[in-house]
């Protein structure tokens, strides 16, 4: 109820948004906001490492496909990682939803109560983020820290489970690998979800201007002209829209990441092939997001077993929020 309906804004523009563009437009049926980035899950990785060493990340289907790739880079690279987890600090905090959102996890039933300790899917989540830790081909260090910023500027780092929000830090930290880096799409045992779905435009029900607003909207990410002048200015606004990303501008390439196939069309297909999804949030997110990270990182060290931790967190859950909403 806080956010105004956009059913006639869409009119004329919503066959032409791509599926993740409406997953993020819809709450509850209604849509409610205008997708602005889409967070879609991508693999970046050195193309010319990989090949080298006769790895196809694209053909991978399961982590264990994975991980026999990473494996078989290290036989020459040793030093050399596909990915960063760390055991002492834990994943990134969105590192353990983008597992979650794989295998449809949630952390409440339909009445707001808290089932950490019994939904398959978070308990799987844990599970494959630990069998990454415990294999060797994660670099140790959270996104964002130090070290993870020099393995990638050092050449170490060699490929980012993450999302498509990668893109535009990448050449910051490793200028010397334009060229050489590409993307593709996660093993499809992982491949579904989204980190945090996506940023996105909304009214406010109470807004004094909502016609203006839904004016300004329609032309910046709805209207191919207004989409198109974002993508080429300096905000480089990845487009949402099916239109753009089939017309010949698309066709082309990322100027760092030209290793591989077109990369535009790479990311189009993270938009359009039916594995988008958004974690089912609640109210109380960021408190859970914190006690989340917290617990996992005992299971990450070794500190707890998978049972333990989740029957802590379940445990810690109930009595600092309780119900998650009512």
């Amino acid at each position: 109820g806080a956010l105004e309906n956009l059913d006639d804004m869409f009119e004329g523009y919503w066959d032409n948004q791509t599926e993740a563009a409406q997953v993020l437009a819809t709450y509850n049926g209604e849509k409610v906001a205008v997708a602005n980035q889409i967070n879609s899950k991508l693999f970046y990785y050195r193309k010319d490492i990989f090949d080298e060493c006769g790895v196809d990340p694209t053909a991978w289907e399961t982590v264990d496909d994975l991980i026999a790739g990473a494996k078989k880079i290290q036989e020459t690279y040793p030093d050399y990682y596909i990915h960063n987890l760390s055991h002492s600090l834990g994943a990134q905090g969105y590192d353990n939803y983008l597992m979650f959102t794989a295998f449809d996890a949630k952390i409440t039933d339909e009445n707001g109560d808290y089932i950490v300790n019994t939904d398959p899917g978070i308990r799987k989540g844990f599970e494959i983020n630990k069998k990454l830790l415990d294999s060797g081909i994660c670099f140790d260090s959270d996104d964002w820290k130090p070290e993870w910023e020099n393995g990638l500027a050092s050449g170490q780092i060699i490929g980012e489970l993450t999302s498509s929000w990668f893109k535009n830090f990448i050449n910051g930290y490793a200028p010397e690998g334009e060229g050489k880096w590409t993307a593709c799409l996660w093993p499809k045992e992982i491949a579904k979800g989204s980190e945090a779905g996506g940023s996105v435009y909304v009214i406010p029900i109470f807004a004094e201007h909502k016609e203006e607003a839904k004016e300004f909207l329609k032309y910046y990410r709805l209207e191919e002209a207004g989409t198109l002048a974002t993508f080429e200015e300096p905000a480089s606004r990845t487009p949402t829209i099916k239109s753009v990303f089939e017309s010949d501008i698309m066709k082309g390439d990322h100027w760092y990441l030209s290793a591989g196939e077109p990369y535009w069309q790479i990311e189009y297909e993270s938009y359009t092939n039916g594995d988008f999804s958004i974690f089912p949030y609640t109210p109380q997110a960021v408190a859970e997001m914190n006690m989340i990270n917290s617990w996992s990182t005992r299971y990450y060290t070794g500190e707890l077993t998978l049972d333990e931790m989740l029957n802590g967190l379940q445990d810690d859950l109930v009595m600092k929020i309780g119900r998650a909403h009512v």
